[in-house]
C-alpha cells in the first residue's frame, strides 16, 4: 500500500496543483466580493455602528431573494450581487441576531 500510495501521489501531483490553485483564486474572489459588498452598504452595522469586519453580517430584507439557502452570499456573481444589494443591510452578529429574534416575537 505504501508503494501504491508513493506513485499515485507522484502520477497526481500536477491535478492537486491545479485544484490547490482554484481554491485559492475562489477565496479571493470571495474575499474581494465581501469587502466590496461591506464598503457598499456602508461598512458599518445599522443598529448600533460596529465597524469591525470580522463581526458584520449582511442581512437579506427580501428573503426571496434568497435562492439558495446553502450558497454564500459572495458565491453569487458580481452581477447577481449588484442586483441585490439594493434588498440587503449591514448588521454586526449581536444586532443581527436582536433583529430575527424580534421578528419571532
Amino acid at each position: 500500500m505504501k508503494e501504491y500510495n508513493k506513485h499515485w501521489y507522484q502520477a497526481n501531483k500536477e491535478p492537486r496543483k491545479l485544484v490547490e490553485k482554484a481554491v485559492a483564486n475562489k477565496r479571493k474572489s470571495r474575499l474581494e466580493k465581501r469587502h466590496w459588498l461591506i464598503t457598499r452598504l456602508g461598512g458599518m452595522c445599522e443598529g448600533c455602528g460596529e465597524d469591525d469586519i470580522a463581526v458584520l453580517d449582511v442581512h437579506h430584507t427580501d428573503p426571496s431573494l434568497k435562492h439558495n439557502r446553502h450558497k454564500q452570499l459572495t458565491d453569487y456573481g458580481w452581477d447577481d450581487l449588484l442586483g441585490k444589494a439594493h434588498t440587503l443591510q449591514l448588521f454586526c452578529s449581536n444586532c443581527h441576531r436582536k433583529h430575527h429574534a424580534a421578528e419571532r416575537k
